[in-house]
Parts: structure tokens; C-alpha cells; sequence
């Protein structure tokens, strides 16, 4: 973590409480320990916001090569103050989705080598929407939703019922192919 994301209270806290959470906790436990093999950097940082969305956070490899050993989080430093408690969260478990996404390609050195024996629901993912079209939202809509949600009602103590966070975990995958479906 770096220093302003720690001195950040709204951050720290959500990802503490997070950290409570088994499913986040399994998600980043991959980046901890002495067998990781790539590092994951929790940072606040100023991101560009188109009109009528808000990005909440990026997860980016760092330097952009498949020989990365490094992925930042970020979170918005310039809309955090605006957002709830619960809003920080699942930004943080959508990026944190993203994180091992990127885990698992920079472990195999790039989505090129992707097949049906190392990652068959991503590769299967990838085969129909590309990086650039965003196979990772798609990825996460078709296989982590239910997770989210479950994973935000355990953050929010359960105080309203499933549908309820699986709204909230839709937010950030609204513009997918599955999702679009789903409402149909």
C-alpha cells in the first residue's frame, strides 16, 4: 500500500473490512506470502472521468508487459470523498476481481497463451470479446456477480436481502453482453 492510500481512512477502512471478508481474503492471498510471484499495490491516484459515469478505480500491470511482476489497484482519489462505505468496497472487490485476472494471465505470460487446460471459462471468454473489447467485464459478469454480491451482503452485515447487492455488484459491468441478456 502506499502512503496516501494508507493515510486515507475511507480506503483503509472498507479494505480492513474487507479483509474480514473469505472470499476477498482468498482473492488477495494470492499476492501474499512468501510463494507469490507478482506484487499488488494498493494506490489512490487521480482518474479521468468520462460525463455520466464515474470510474471508482483501475487496475493496471505495471510496466505494461506480460513479464510483469506488478499490478496496481487504484482508487479515484478525486471521487472518493463522494462515495459510501459500501461503494469503496465494491470497488475494491471489482478491481480486486480485475487483479487476479491479470494474476492469472501474467502467470502464463499474456492471454495469447491461454487455452482450455489453464483457464478454460476465461479462455472461453476470451475467444469472444478481446482485451480491447473487454473479455474481463464479461468474464466477471458471467462468474462473479453472485460472488460480489454475496461477498457485499457479508461487508453490509446483511441488512437487505441478495437482490438487493447483486444490484450494487452490477455497477461497473452494466454495459456487458450478459447483463444486457440477463434483462431479457
Amino acid at each position: 500500500m502506499t502512503p496516501e492510500f494508507v493515510k486515507n481512512e475511507k480506503a483503509m477502512c472498507a479494505l480492513s473490512k474487507l479483509m474480514e471478508n473469505n472470499f476477498f481474503k482468498n482473492t488477495l492471498n494470492n499476492f501474499i506470502g512468501q510463494t507469490k510471484n507478482i506484487d499488488l499495490t494498493f494506490k489512490l491516484g487521480y482518474i479521468a472521468q468520462d460525463p455520466g459515469f464515474i470510474t471508482v478505480g483501475n487496475t493496471l500491470v505495471k510496466p505494461n508487459t506480460w513479464n510483469s511482476k506488478n499490478i496496481d489497484l487504484i482508487l479515484a482519489s478525486n471521487v472518493l470523498d463522494d462515495l459510501s462505505s459500501i461503494e469503496v468496497a465494491t470497488a475494491l472487490l471489482h478491481e480486486g476481481i480485475h487483479a487476479e485476472i491479470y494474476r492469472k494471465l501474467l502467470s502464463i505470460h499474456g492471454p495469447s497463451n491461454l487455452n482450455n487446460q489453464n483457464f478454460p471459462s476465461m479462455f472461453n471468454m476470451y475467444q469472444q470479446y478481446s482485451i480491447s473489447q473487454g473479455f474481463s467485464h464479461e468474464y466477471m459478469a458471467n462468474y462473479y456477480v453472485e460472488i460480489m454480491a454475496n461477498a457485499i451482503k457479508e461487508y453490509d452485515k446483511s441488512k437487505f436481502g441478495i437482490e438487493y447487492y447483486k444490484a450494487i455488484a452490477w455497477n461497473g459491468l452494466k454495459g456487458t453482453n450478459y447483463y444486457e441478456t440477463s434483462l431479457t
